[in-house]
């Protein structure tokens, strides 16, 4: 989250240099577009910021349930999991339940069941094939998507 605007930071720093620019009026140039960019974007980052409230307040209203999910044998081995989870972001995500919002939440649940031989990594790419299939097959999100002019047609 941090090296991503210190590269490209870094990126447009050389270009400046390559194009015998000021270094300092191309960083201040390009302070002003990230804060331009940024204004624009203020229902992606509430959404991103909401998500992240969420988990927390569920978290804390159910203290202790991925471990008593774990300590009562309720949880599924790993090779049930990943499809129970894939299934429930896309169901969830279908029914209109942001996707952001039902990944957020289906990772640190999983992570904090600690089902043997689910690595960390098969969590991450699991939701990741689900949402990439919700963001294609979902009515709500492609209608969501076309009204927002994500697809922009000039």
């Amino acid at each position: 989250m941090v090296m991503l605007p210190l590269y490209a930071t870094l990126w447009m720093a050389l270009g400046a240099v390559r194009q015998s620019r000021n270094l300092a009026s191309a960083l201040v140039e390009y302070g002003s577009d990230v804060g331009r960019a940024l204004a624009g974007m203020a229902s992606e980052l509430t959404v991103f910021a909401s998500a992240g409230i969420m988990v927390v307040l569920i978290h804390q209203l159910l203290p202790g349930g991925s471990q008593m999910v774990a300590a009562m044998g309720w949880g599924p081995d790993a090779v049930a999991a990943v499809p129970l989870m894939m299934a429930a972001l896309f169901l969830l995500s279908c029914v209109g339940i942001n996707p952001i919002i039902v990944t957020a939440i289906l990772a640190s649940t999983m992570a904090g069941l600690a089902i043997p031989d689910l690595s960390q990594t098969a969590i991450a790419l699991s939701l990741a094939g689900a949402w990439a299939s919700v963001m294609i097959f979902s009515p709500s999100l492609t209608l969501v998507a076309l009204a927002s002019g994500l697809p922009a047609v000039r």
